[in-house]
């Protein structure tokens, strides 16, 4: 398990037997969207790569400039559609898409963004 992921277990995992309501912190994140079936859609993995590429860009950034370090995360993927029927129908090629990146800690500045794009 990663620190990231130790860090961040209560947001990334939920107990077996109840439901639980948890507050979470505020985060910043790198994001790309797009539409299309993620397997086919040319733009797909080239966002995924620009998205690593930004995130580890800024993390070895900050690192220089002695600033907070932080873990890259998990890369994070979200589907749906307008119209649910196609999504539950697997119409793929229908589908909306936004993938995300944890970045920065709480409190810090997005004024090295720049630099990393």
């Amino acid at each position: 398990m990663s620190t990231f992921e130790q860090t961040m277990k209560t947001f990334y995992s939920a107990k077996k037997d109840k439901p639980e309501i948890i507050t979470l912190p505020a985060w910043n994140f790198l994001t790309i969207d797009g539409i299309g079936d993620p397997a086919a859609c040319a733009g797909f993995p080239e966002s995924v790569e620009a998205l690593y590429g930004i995130s580890y860009t800024l993390k070895f950034t900050l690192k220089k400039k002695g600033k907070s370090d932080y873990h890259v995360a998990p890369l994070e993927g979200l589907w749906w559609a307008d119209d649910m029927m196609d999504f539950m129908n697997e119409r793929r090629d229908r589908w909306r898409w936004i993938l995300r990146s944890t970045t920065l800690k709480a409190g810090e500045t997005q004024d090295n963004y720049p630099t990393a794009i």
